[in-house]
């Protein structure tokens, strides 16, 4: 689970169905982006709260801060938004007056967009127009796209210490905005890990494309076709430091991989 997570409610183990909207959501509520306001419309009953409940679970992953608002009267709206100090540890949380509480909140998130935030039961649109957080941080995605593809060309050009270090800005903002158990930063750990296996650091490789793997198989599972790449790196780096039965083990499993994804 996230380091935040106020969501009330337990998953519901026999929910099925309703992957088409769910993918939909993936799609749509993407962290590190700036904040998109996405609305489940209906009739009551049809299962709307559901669906946020299993698209929370399945996605906590993917951020830092899951949070959850009873929006079902003006009331409880404001409480369980004002909440949100405590759930989110702000020094705000001990105020007594709920506008403190709730612009300590609107400023915390705006700052930052690594969290996912869900009004439950909201009958009416615009008694919410004053709760909606205006999220995005000052390091925007496209910044880490930038950063990782200056990496690239620095380590084309032999300039592998300036490629290390656009790597790790890159890590540290998957770090800090996804999360560490986000998949995309064993993307970068890895890139990291080959630079460090170019330039003969063989250890150091090693540690980037264990920790890069370990990140993968949560994220994915065990036979995931970007486990392949994780572990054929990890097996170079074996057999350069003389571990062939090692390397032969990680060939082995790369290769098994790639014949069920790929036939």
């Amino acid at each position: 689970m996230p380091a935040v997570w106020n969501v009330p409610i337990h998953r519901n183990p026999h929910f099925t169905g309703r992957e088409d909207e769910l993918k939909a959501l993936e799609s749509t509520l993407q962290p590190g982006r700036p904040a998109v306001i996405q609305a489940l419309a209906g009739l009551g009953g049809v299962g709307k709260t559901q669906l946020a409940l299993e698209f929370a679970y399945r996605n906590a992953y993917r951020y830092n801060a899951v949070l959850w608002v009873l929006a079902a009267t003006s009331e409880s709206l404001s409480i369980g938004f004002a909440s949100l100090a405590a759930a989110l540890n702000l020094p705000e949380k001990e105020a007594r007056e709920l506008p403190v509480q709730i612009q300590a909140v609107h400023r915390e998130l705006a700052h930052r967009n690594d969290w996912l935030l869900i009004f439950d039961n909201a009958e009416d649109p615009e008694t919410l127009m004053e709760y909606l957080p205006q999220g995005g941080g000052p390091d925007h995605p496209q910044i880490a796209i930038y950063v990782n593809n200056l990496g690239f060309v620095l380590q084309r050009l032999g300039d592998l210490t300036g490629a290390i270090a656009c790597f790790e800005r890159v890590i540290s903002f998957f770090e800090s905005i996804p999360g560490p158990d986000h998949p995309d930063l064993a993307g970068a750990i890895n890139n990291v890990g080959l630079v460090l296996l170019t330039s003969g650091d063989l250890q150091g490789a090693k540690i980037c494309f264990d920790r890069a793997l370990r990140i993968s198989e949560a994220a994915y599972g065990i036979d995931h076709p970007n486990i392949a790449i994780h572990v054929n790196n990890l097996g170079r780096v074996l057999n350069a430091q003389g571990d062939a039965p090692g390397a032969k083990a990680c060939y082995e499993r790369a290769l098994g991989i790639a014949e069920v994804t790929y036939g």
